[in-house]
């Protein structure tokens, strides 16, 4: 005698679609603060620092969101109409560069320092 597997259907899963939920209503007292608004400002900076992931070398030109991310540390405000400045890497390593060899050599370009 053969055996007849019975195979029975799975019970439908009775679903409830949720309806959508009671929104609260806010205290006057727990208003969201206003974001602080951007108020750009135009600064330079006297020392090495970062703002905006991006190092700001000393005299580069930069604009800024804010009062708040200003910083008295390494930043002077300037005009703004003052045209803005990047350093880049490069730009910064030749101009060490040019500081170094500017003052070993003595003789400049003329070769007073030739031993004949």
């Amino acid at each position: 005698m053969a055996k007849t597997a019975s195979r029975t259907q799975p019970k439908p899963v009775a679903r409830s679609i949720p309806g959508p939920r009671p929104v609260k209503a806010l205290d006057p007292k727990e208003q969201p603060k206003p974001a602080v608004k951007d108020n750009p400002i135009k600064v330079r900076a006297i020392r090495v620092g970062y703002y905006d992931h991006v190092r700001r070398r000393e005299g580069d030109v930069f604009i800024i969101a804010n009062e708040q991310a200003f910083s008295e540390k390494w930043m002077e405000q300037v005009d703004p109409r003052t045209r803005e400045r990047t350093t880049s890497a490069k730009q910064a390593l030749e101009r060490e560069h040019d500081a170094i060899l500017g003052g070993r050599v003595t003789g400049g370009a003329t070769g007073d320092n030739d031993v004949i």
